[in-house]
């Protein structure tokens, strides 16, 4: 029987949305495809695009992976900052405990 996992706050989604954003700017700023990415990070090619949607958590071993293959220096050029999360704008379809 499968665990059933906790739905995410509008929080945890605003993170995961920044997230992908630096993922994308930084394979785009290193010139890498997705499949190259996806070669040097051994996450698939269908992970990978659903990560740089936002649309699945990730584990922390997948995201050293990541900061690894996109030569990252430092965890601040790959993770957002947890307070501009806050100030981000809602994801479509979620609402906020204010709705």
């Amino acid at each position: 029987m499968r665990k059933k996992t906790p739905k995410r706050t509008p929080h945890e989604n605003a993170l995961l949305d920044l997230l992908a954003t630096q993922i994308r700017r930084k394979r785009a700023v290193r010139e890498l495809t997705n499949e190259v990415l996806s070669g040097k990070s051994g996450i698939s090619p269908r992970n990978l695009q659903k990560l740089q949607k936002g649309d699945v958590n990730i584990r922390f071993t997948t995201l050293a992976r990541l900061k690894k293959a996109l030569k990252c220096k430092s965890w601040d050029e790959l993770l957002p900052d947890w307070d501009d999360a806050e100030a981000s704008p809602k994801r479509k379809g979620t609402k906020s405990k204010d709705d």
